[in-house]
């Protein structure tokens, strides 16, 4: 996937995204061609492993469990302050 280092990306999925260096067509056009001209087996691996990242950490279980997690934290520190 190409895409922009936006403030709020984790650097969890840096290994995942083929970032443009700069916000420029020419740069967008230079990652796109790069892109375009790894071997297709070496495309399909970084899908394979992307998707598989995606599926495991980031589903609705493991969303959830992160939920969950942070209101136990804020419910143990509130009753903390009591």
């Amino acid at each position: 996937m190409i895409g922009y280092k936006l403030p709020g990306i984790a650097d969890e999925y840096d290994q995942y995204i083929s970032y443009v260096e700069n916000n420029t067509i020419d740069a967008l056009k230079d990652k796109m061609t790069e892109i375009c001209e790894m071997p297709q087996e070496f495309l399909e691996d970084m899908g394979y492993r992307a998707r598989q990242f995606v599926v495991s950490q980031k589903n609705e279980i493991v969303q959830a469990n992160k939920i969950l997690d942070m209101m136990e934290f804020l419910h143990e520190r509130k009753k903390r302050k009591v």
